[in-house]
């Protein structure tokens, strides 16, 4: 687990001892959360020579002669720091007191870069492909002629990418979804349909919207004859997530998600709302029992280019449950029973050195593997994550640039791209993750 340490070096010395051979030197290693860190190692430079390493407690004691020497701070998992002491120089003992930052310790990381160029899975001088799903073992792809609102077509490919059907999709269709209830259902801008392939002949059946929209398309999964879902109403920084039985009405929280600093904000702006604002936000208090400054904050703070919606996205695989909890800086692991069973920190969304991070965590279902997406110079890397340390451990680098639609199914990777100033159409790559 990688932490920020901030060290602090006390040297403590007497008067008398400015004329001695001998100096004692203290200090305590903490991190960024003031917790003590124990093993933490202090050498000196030349020659490469442990000295001591800190206690439980973090603290540390040792004995020197040197009045100017080079030490070493060094613990796994941060990057080492040196310290320079000429004790010659020292007046007082303020003069000896240190506080030094160790930055938290990347791994090497590194970038794997396919040595082929990507297979083309379906493309043709006719139609783009808008998007991709795979259900069972055949693909529909969304595709259209000239734009989504006026010819949109669903291609059904068989396995191997061979054409099965052909079907004219609604106008101003927008993308597929797949349902907890492993239904898979196109979503256009008034309307939803179910699709079924049956004999390789795609049928469209409308569905009630509203129905799929308070019943479907919210809840994220099943687990133990549970549903779970997130509520999130009034678009706050702020989230939980439920679990509710199938048998019964009876819901219940097992995970709350909260972005504290933009929660901060997002309430600041009642303190500089106009009285008229504010007396409307008290009648709305008044009328559904949310707290007046939530309101406020949902009528201004939301529109703000300061404002992030909280990125929390959650996975049921191996009968357990798998939180990537970016706000609370962790990963968390429930069992069926929705008891918490494990929890990880996490940096890689939050490090100076991963900053290009795309914010998608994509997961592989067939190999039960996460991976998170950056983006730099117009280039994609998928970092591996490492559920049970939390440590991204390798970049594998898309072969193209500006690649759409990111998705990754048994070691493979599957996008869709077009040459940038090329007549070509958009087509639909995969690359094998190495």
């Amino acid at each position: 687990m990688r932490h920020v340490l901030h060290i602090i070096l006390f040297c403590g010395i007497a008067n008398a001892a400015f004329c001695q051979k001998s100096f004692i030197v203290k200090g305590i290693v903490k991190n960024q959360i003031d917790e003590a860190i124990e093993d933490a190692l202090i050498m000196t430079e030349e020659p490469s020579t442990i000295i001591t390493k800190t206690n439980k407690k973090g603290a540390f004691e040792f004995k020197t002669s040197n009045k100017e020497n080079t030490y070493i701070i060094k613990h796994v998992g941060y990057k080492t720091d040196t310290i320079s002491l000429n004790l010659s120089d020292v007046r007082s003992l303020d003069d000896l007191n240190f506080e030094i930052v160790l930055y938290p310790r990347e791994l090497d990381i590194f970038v794997v870069s396919a040595k082929q160029k990507p297979t083309v899975v379906h493309g043709d001088d006719q139609s783009s492909v808008q998007d991709f799903i795979q259900i069972n073992d055949q693909w529909l792809l969304l595709s259209y002629y000239t734009s989504l609102n006026k010819d949109p077509i669903i291609k059904l490919l068989s396995k191997d990418m061979k054409l099965l059907d052909t079907y004219e999709a609604p106008k101003e269709a927008i993308r597929f979804f797949k349902g907890y209830n492993k239904h898979t259902y196109l979503i256009c801008d008034e309307k939803v349909f179910i699709i079924t392939a049956v004999q390789n002949d795609i049928r469209l059946l409308p569905v009630d919207e509203e129905n799929f929209y308070s019943q479907v398309y919210f809840v994220i999964d099943t687990l133990n004859n549970s549903y779970i879902y997130k509520l999130n109403k009034m678009e706050v920084p702020s989230f939980s997530f439920y679990h509710q039985s199938m048998e019964d009405t009876s819901k219940h929280i097992f995970h709350k998600s909260e972005d504290q600093f933009m929660m901060g904000l997002f309430r600041a702006e009642y303190k500089y709302a106009r009285n008229e604002e504010k007396r409307w936000a008290y009648q709305q208090e008044l009328n559904t029992g949310i707290d007046k400054e939530l309101w406020i904050g949902k009528l201004k703070f939301t529109s703000s280019p300061y404002y992030k919606t909280p990125y929390a996205p959650l996975f049921v695989s191996n009968n357990e449950i798998t939180l990537f909890d970016h706000c609370n800086d962790h990963i968390y692991t429930y069992t069926n029973r929705f008891e918490k069973l494990d929890s990880v920190k996490i940096t890689y969304h939050t490090s100076k050195s991963d900053k290009n991070w795309k914010q998608p965590i994509l997961m592989d279902k067939v190999q039960n593997q996460w991976y998170a997406l950056f983006e730099s110079g117009g280039r994609n890397y998928l970092k591996f994550i490492d559920i049970s340390t939390g440590e991204t451990q390798k970049a594998f680098k898309l072969y193209y640039r500006y690649t759409e639609n990111i998705q990754i199914i048994d070691d493979y990777v599957y996008y869709i791209y077009r040459p940038y100033a090329s007549a070509q159409r958009k087509y639909l790559y995969r690359e094998l993750i190495n």
